[in-house]
């Protein structure tokens, strides 16, 4: 998957999306390991903007 976006919070929107639509069909998603742990832990990051689900537009 190739991500043209802007935001460093767009990938963690998306593995968060991912996660979801995976539990939502009863199985166990398979741990990401470049996105590890919690992004509340980045400062860096807009929790705010992660929580919100919206991806921006990207580049393209």
């Amino acid at each position: 998957m190739n991500l043209n976006q802007q935001a460093l919070e767009d990938p963690w929107i998306m593995k968060n999306f991912l996660i979801e639509k995976v539990a939502a069909t009863g199985k166990q998603p398979v741990p990401f390991t470049a996105l590890s742990g919690d992004y509340h832990r980045h400062w860096f990051l807009n929790s705010k903007i992660i929580e919100s689900g919206q991806m921006t537009a990207g580049d393209r």
